[in-house]
């Protein structure tokens, strides 16, 4: 069954906010999802299109699984962080906040 459109942008908004609330660099996110395997680095337009919500309904499909999949493996550092504070840091090294 295909999704509404307002199912759509329902979670482009919601991807948007998550990564907006990461408080990460444009620069580190698109490097970051390049490390997932078969991903490509995006580039900070992507990322600033996405935050903004101007990327294409067919765009965020297809970077929607990619997302998910890496928001997911940063929060899992930041518990592991929180658990452990010898742990190496959520942000690779050189890697800035916002």
């Amino acid at each position: 069954m295909p999704e509404s459109a307002k199912d759509a942008e329902d979670k482009r908004k919601d991807i948007a906010v998550e990564i907006k609330e990461a408080k990460l660099t444009q620069d580190y996110v698109g490097k970051a999802l390049a490390e997932l395997p078969g991903v490509r680095p995006l580039t900070q337009t992507t990322i600033s299109n996405l935050e903004n919500l101007e990327l294409s309904h067919k765009n965020v499909i297809k970077l929607r699984p990619i997302l998910l999949t890496w928001l997911e493996m940063e929060e899992a550092r930041a518990n592991a962080a929180q658990e452990d504070p010898d742990a190496p840091s959520v942000l690779p090294a050189g890697a800035r906040r916002r």
